[in-house]
């Protein structure tokens, strides 16, 4: 009992309050017996005073790390996985240097990847994408990426004119002559699954910083529509509009990006969609709708909720539907003889 007398001495200037050590240090006296120092002073211990030490420690077992030691939470060890080696015994290698396109600016921090190109930025967790930490990476900056980063700290608000006084910098027109060249990414790894994981993931996030991607949908049906609101409107997932409401004319084709859709698809009343963050949407025709955004997971999981507000009918095809979709139509049963 001596070592656990130790021990919370030793841990009351780390973890545990005044209050806790002293319940460890009670405890200790208890459990040691007739030869602790409770005996030579005459204290009794109760078994009251042994449960509400025992119910402090648990207490202050039960709190986070980060707030018994005032630390952040370390991140967590990468979860080790066996390689599977091919059929001959030999481990194979995969390997893929990934360019960065001119217009595209990447830098990692943190094993974090941020990218950032003429349509936006994205980021992406490359340890989230392999906990295992079966996939090595390297990233080299290109000279293009180190001089758009210095001139964007260096560079005025304002641009200004050259002076036609002063005599032409040749050591600019020099380096300019030369092509820059782009950053790049190289990944490698024993384990197929990992490594195309994170490089599909790459990939797609240049795709959608350069130009982004697209979803269309369409609805089939009498009297079915789908229209932009060019509008505020209320930010719920969606909801039906009141039957006094006001609608402007919309004409078609409708190329500017609007927030939220308006769905007559046959329910008494119309339906507004506002559309999340990061999502947008063009209206060419009553029957055409398009989906703009950076990451194709997320589009693709908004046209598949406004799709879900009329699926199409398996007998006649009404509703909506994904453009690059292909419903089967189901023959109708004969009536009965």
């Amino acid at each position: 009992m001596s070592l656990l007398r130790a021990a919370a001495r030793s841990l009351s200037c780390n973890f545990y309050s005044s209050n806790a050590c002293t319940s460890l240090l009670s405890l200790g006296d208890f459990a040691a017996g007739p030869s602790s120092a409770s005996v030579e002073t005459g204290a009794v211990r109760s078994d009251q005073a042994f449960s509400d030490a025992i119910g402090q420690l648990r207490g202050i077992k039960s709190k986070p790390y980060s707030i018994r030691s005032g630390r952040p939470t370390p991140s967590p060890w990468p979860v080790f996985e066996k390689v599977k080696p091919s059929d001959d015994g030999e481990i194979k290698w995969h390997r893929s240097a990934i360019r960065f396109p001119e217009g595209v600016r990447a830098h990692v921090r943190d094993s974090i990847l941020h990218v950032v190109g003429r349509a936006g930025r994205l980021k992406v967790d490359l340890q989230s994408l392999d906990p295992t930490g079966a996939v090595s990476y390297k990233f080299i900056p290109g000279s293009s990426n180190i001089t758009a980063e210095a001139s964007s700290s260096t560079a005025p608000s304002t641009a200004t004119q050259p002076s036609s006084s002063s005599p032409p910098d040749t050591s600019s027109s020099e380096s300019s002559s030369s092509s820059p060249s782009s950053s790049m990414l190289i990944l490698i790894s024993p384990v197929k699954d990992r490594f195309q994981t994170v490089n599909d993931e790459v990939e797609a996030c240049i795709k959608g910083v350069s130009t982004g991607f697209l979803v269309g949908l369409t609805v089939k049906g009498v009297g079915y529509r789908m229209e932009p609101i060019d509008e505020e409107v209320e930010r719920k997932k969606w909801y039906f509009e009141q039957a006094n409401a006001e609608s402007r004319a919309v004409t078609y084709p409708f190329t500017k990006a609007v927030n939220a859709v308006r769905l007559k698809v046959g329910y008494s009343r119309s339906v507004v969609f506002p559309l999340p963050k990061g999502t947008l949407a063009f209206c060419l025709k009553p029957n055409q709708l398009y989906l703009y955004g950076l990451q194709l997971p997320h589009l693709q999981k908004v046209a598949g909720e406004i799709r879900a507000l009329r699926k199409p009918n398996v007998y006649t095809g009404n509703g909506i539907q994904l453009m690059t979709e292909t419903v089967r139509i189901k023959q109708r049963k004969a009536g009965g003889k």
